[in-house]
């Protein structure tokens, strides 16, 4: 199941990042992250608490404050003050309210929707950040004012129309357009470049000095040198894969912790780190970069150096933010489930999917039945965190042995660990027998039996030493994940 869900996103990658790049609108004021973390984090609160009084939906605003807009939270309400003011969360009139500081006026007044401390930290963090909003191309419905806007908006999206809009469609081969300029392109890239400006009315710049060239290829560059040269130089430096490696791991969420309410490490984050860069150091193809990630452990090669890297790879779903106060081990496992759908549809399509686990995408075809679709093929995989000394979820706990004969191994150590405790347990027994023997009185064979105790306690020592001289060298370990027996 993950493998046929890999190669759906490998045919549709190439032509959407292709078409989002054409179509990119100007800068945005805010990142993408800070985005996301809007959407993921801040507006699920102010719907959950705020929105029944203070947005578009309400049936009327209270106290004339809107939260659903950056520019309502800006403007305020009735007080005339702003409810909050960019990266001044400490004198911010929301956050007073929601604390509780100011003793007229507690929001929201219900008792049983006051918000908890960490909902509060959230809203300080996103006023901290900027008060980042999505830009809005157009006004939403006003549901509230005409109910029939959205009541039956299901029905009339069209979703196989929707489908076929080109970000969604197979790649198609292009024909190399005609250009007037026949000197100037040297590959059918330059053509296609070419085409765009002509159609512009524009030529293309002038080729850049061989030093100019070099200084942008290299910082330090040798202008005898010859451009060829040092461009497979630095093709083959390990540094290549670590400067371009550095972009897909901000995509794949690379951490070596889990941040939330409890930070704990990752201590073997770093192999997933390694395979990102050797993989661009080996000019690994592109497609074969994602399946391993999404389901490498699907992808048995018969060489067991392939096969370990492959397991490694899919670290890629085990990164990421964990939230280990979570006790609930199903609500926490279907967090990492949206997690991992977020990380998988964002790196490879550009598409925030992780909308539909609540409701039918607004933007895009992905209704909820899809959601839950995707969501039970990574129920149905186990995820290895390996998150050192974090005991609040036991899910969390685990790692994924790799390497030859991996299993075997492990199981090797953990039976000679077994002994090593159980004759440290007689080890203690029999020291405390020893001791008991000493403060007894003098007679009735003690020294003997202090003789015997000592002769125990001197054999077990050996073996102590025995074993943990020839304890077998176990396997090592990864982030990743592996399928379940059973779906």
């Amino acid at each position: 199941m993950r493998l046929w869900f890999v190669r759906t996103f490998i045919t549709l990658t190439a032509s959407f990042l292709f078409e989002r790049g054409n179509s990119a609108q100007a800068a945005e004021e805010f990142s993408a992250g800070q985005v996301a973390y809007f959407e993921s984090h801040v507006r699920p609160l102010l719907a959950a608490k705020c929105y029944a009084c203070h947005s578009e939906k309400a049936a009327k605003i209270k106290g004339g404050l809107r939260l659903d807009s950056r520019a309502g939270i800006l403007k305020g309400g009735d007080s005339g003050k702003a409810a909050a003011r960019p990266r001044s969360a400490k004198v911010s009139l929301l956050l007073q309210l929601v604390r509780h500081s100011e003793n007229d006026q507690r929001m929201p007044p219900v008792p049983n929707r006051r918000l908890e401390k960490k909902e509060v930290s959230i809203l300080a963090r996103w006023i901290q950040m900027g008060l980042p909003f999505p830009n809005v191309s157009k006004p939403r419905p006003n549901l509230a004012a005409n109910p029939e806007e959205g009541a039956d908006w299901k029905n009339k999206y069209d979703w196989n129309e929707a489908a076929q809009f080109r970000f969604f469609r197979k790649p198609e081969k292009r024909k190399v357009p005609q250009v007037a300029e026949k000197s100037w392109p040297r590959s059918d890239i330059d053509r296609f470049l070419l085409a765009k400006l002509e159609s512009e009315k524009l030529r293309p710049a002038p080729d850049a000095s061989p030093r100019v060239l070099l200084r942008r290829l290299y910082f330090d560059s040798d202008p005898e040198k010859a451009v060829e040269e040092l461009v497979d130089e630095l093709l083959a430096s390990p540094h290549f894969g670590e400067r371009w490696g550095r972009h897909w791991m901000d995509v794949a969420r690379y951490a070596e912790s889990t941040g939330m309410e409890r930070n704990f490490s990752y201590p073997h984050a770093w192999r997933y780190r390694d395979y990102v860069v050797a993989s661009f150091n080996q000019d690994k193809p592109y497609d074969i970069f994602v399946k391993e990630q999404l389901a490498g452990d699907l992808m048995p090669s018969g060489r067991e150096e392939t096969d370990q890297e492959r397991l490694v790879a899919t670290g890629f779903l085990a990164m990421g933010p964990k939230s280990l106060n979570e006790r609930n081990e199903e609500q926490f496992g279907m967090d990492v489930v949206d997690e991992q759908i977020d990380v998988a549809t964002r790196a490879t399509l550009g598409l925030s999917v992780s909308c539909a686990r609540c409701h039918d995408h607004k933007f895009d075809p992905i209704p909820t039945e899809d959601y839950y679709a995707l969501a039970g093929i990574f129920r149905s995989t186990r995820t290895y965190y390996g998150t050192k000394g974090g005991n609040g979820n036991r899910q969390a706990s685990s790692l994924l042995p790799v390497g030859e004969n991996a299993e075997r191994r492990q199981a090797e150590v953990v039976a000679h660990d077994k002994k090593v405790a159980s004759i440290n347990r007689e080890l203690k027994q029999a020291q405390k027998r020893l001791q008991n023997l000493k403060k007894a009185k003098p007679g009735q064979g003690v020294n003997a039996k202090m003789e015997e105790c000592q002769a125990d306690l001197k054999d077990m020592t050996s073996r102590l030493k025995k074993l943990r001289q020839n304890r077998p060298i176990g396997p090592t370990f990864a982030m990743g994940v592996r399928d379940l027996p059973k779906p």
